[in-house]
């Protein structure tokens, strides 16, 4: 689970502050859980994880063949697909994809111990305490992801007026030059991994890794085809990207979108207006975007993925 804003920097928000007698209410773990939800719906809103994937660690012992983990923290994983772990170190080390929704949280307190379901069993054993690196892992079919040679599709936006001018002095290479891959979370961190397949025959480890050229904060990078694999194909990234700290301007915006939730507290119908003696209450209209969620929009919208 993904918290953009902690139950602690809430208290710290003059929202906060504001929300501090609807918040008190709730039971226990369930500030939490609205947090995720908020934060969730950033993502949503931004069509990419924001947050970078974190890590934890083994609290039980997983052998051979073993499909569930049990981990001391889930935070910064969501119940989508697109995930993985790198588990261990060494010559044990493997990287293994995480089922879409599994990812389970034990306990709704920091640090959110919880169970994450595999998609493929171990083939290592593992003990307790071991490291559990959280990553992404997409799948890009290769005749889509673009390419950058003889004015090809986001080329305008790939190159930078330096590696146009170093183009020019090229000798003619033909079309499909290279291909630029895009990923969804991006500013990138790392790249762990890149797999090629071809025909469904399964995904082959490409080592050109450190060859790559990558643009962190537009979330792209780029490789020779024909030099290292045929331009058809599918494409398997694992890699590490999004924001390591969570801008303010981002735990703002997931204030506003807890803040919607909360008002479900006072207003459970829906209310445009309720009428109680001398006493008055009154809501925007229900068919219109309530204020505090143009707001959060309105804060989310540089973050928004445009490709």
């Amino acid at each position: 689970m993904r918290l953009y804003l902690t139950p602690a920097e809430l208290q710290e928000m003059p929202l906060g502050v504001g929300l501090q007698a609807t918040v008190s209410a709730l039971a226990t773990g369930v500030l939490d859980k609205l947090l995720a939800r908020a934060s969730a719906r950033c993502d949503a809103f931004c069509r990419r994880r924001l947050q970078a994937p974190g890590g934890s660690t083994l609290t039980q012992s997983a052998g051979v063949g073993t499909t569930a983990l049990s981990v001391a923290s889930t935070l910064t994983l969501d119940t989508l697909d697109e995930q993985a772990v790198i588990i261990g170190s060494g010559a044990t080390q493997e990287t293994v994809a995480i089922v879409s929704g599994g990812v389970a949280v034990s306990s709704w307190g920091d640090p959110y111990p919880g169970t994450i379901t595999l998609a493929d069993p171990l083939i290592y054993d593992h003990s307790s305490g071991e490291t559990v690196q959280y990553v992404y892992r997409e799948v890009t079919d290769i005749t889509e992801a673009g390419h950058d040679a003889q004015g090809g599709l986001y080329s305008g936006i790939t190159q930078s007026n330096t590696v146009k001018l170093s183009m020019t002095y090229l000798p003619p290479l033909g079309d499909l030059l290279s291909r630029t891959v895009f990923l969804k979370s991006y500013p990138l961190i790392a790249i762990d991994q890149v797999e090629y397949s071809y025909f469904s025959e399964g995904f082959t480890g490409v080592d050109f890794t450190e060859g790559l050229s990558i643009a962190p904060s537009e979330g792209w990078y780029q490789f020779r085809v024909g030099q290292i694999i045929l331009r058809d194909g599918l494409l398997r990234t694992t890699y590490r990207g999004g924001y390591e700290q969570v801008p303010d301007d981002i735990k703002e915006a997931c204030s506003y979108f807890l803040a919607e939730q909360l008002m479900q507290q006072t207003n459970p119908y829906g209310l445009v207006q309720s009428t109680m003696g001398k006493r008055t209450l009154k809501w925007s209209d229900r068919a219109l975007k309530l204020g505090i969620i143009t707001q959060a929009e309105d804060i989310l919208s540089r973050y928004v993925r445009l490709l």
